[in-house]
């Protein structure tokens, strides 16, 4: 799901710079826009990604730790 938006997000991007004949005139406000919102979608993505490789199970004492990194589980006793 998340690599669709970002697809369309750069194919949005691509059309609303301004070298195109239908957008020359709109100046580079809505690239610069649409810039800032796939800028954004990517640093969530990123910071999530990593919040995700960085999460320990605090619930319970009994059991290991593990963290998922690349397809690979690290487990700490």
């Amino acid at each position: 799901m998340r690599t669709i938006l970002l697809i369309i997000l750069i194919v949005l991007l691509i059309g609303a710079l301004p070298t195109w004949p239908h957008s020359s005139g709109w100046g580079h406000y809505p690239s610069g826009g649409l810039g800032l919102i796939l800028l954004i979608v990517l640093i969530l993505d990123l910071t999530e990604t990593r919040g995700r490789l960085c999460q320990r199970d605090q619930g319970r004492s009994d059991v290991g730790v593990a963290i998922r990194v690349d397809n690979y589980f690290i487990v700490e006793d």
